[in-house]
């Protein structure tokens, strides 16, 4: 073999490597990413609906969907209405996610989102969290039968909320909800975050 043609096979398995390479190196470096998705749902607005999406952006099945559990929001569904509409359809992101929050109305684990304009342009809704009723370990406390402790889901009127996206505690017979979204969140195989990130863009996609 002259050098020449040894010239020749060395650039032939150069560019079989090269396509070989080129051809599987997407599937291999895909990276997951993931965000909340509140269905609003018109007829009942304590009744609607916390799922979590992911994609690698590159499968051609799309976007992935996973049910986290019922959801409410606000008490009307006017999402002009401080204090008592509906968060606004719209995409949010995240100012802040802690699992020992220490506010004085809502504590444990929180997703702190954006303020955001209501749809009539008339006021900006603010103070907006994803949350449940408990402590910040986490726990349940101050339960009241057929009433309602601030820091313990009693009943399905703790859907109820300001504007915020609230889920429930598994106490009573309700699903723990908030811990499966915690640990959605976490969970980097289908695109959760590894820690207690902040400023994340598009973390949560509000619609019908």
């Amino acid at each position: 073999m002259n050098s020449r043609t040894v010239a020749r096979t060395v650039s032939l398995i150069t560019l079989i490597a090269a396509i070989l390479l080129s051809s599987t190196t997407p599937a291999q470096s895909a990276t997951y990413w993931g965000w909340f998705y509140f269905k609003k749902n018109s007829s009942d607005q304590t009744s609607s609906t916390l799922l979590w999406h992911y994609t690698d952006g590159i499968s051609p099945s799309g976007t992935q969907k996973i049910t986290l559990g019922r959801a409410g929001s606000g008490v009307t569904k006017n999402d002009c209405e401080i204090g008592k509409g509906w968060l606004p359809s719209d995409f949010y992101g995240a100012r802040l996610h802690d699992h020992d929050y220490p506010g004085t109305q809502i504590r444990g684990r929180v997703w702190y989102i954006d303020d955001k304009l209501c749809s009539a342009g008339t006021a900006i809704r603010t103070e907006l969290f994803i949350h449940t009723e408990e402590t910040m370990q986490n726990t349940q406390q101050g339960c009241v039968t057929g009433g309602d402790g601030p820091w313990c889901w009693e009943s399905a009127k703790d859907y109820k909320s300001a504007a915020c996206v609230k889920v429930s505690h598994k106490n009573y017979g309700f699903p723990d909800t908030v811990g499966s979204a915690h640990a959605r969140f976490h969970n980097t195989s289908t695109g959760g975050y590894a820690s207690e990130i902040n400023s994340i863009k598009y973390f949560l996609n509000v619609g019908w």
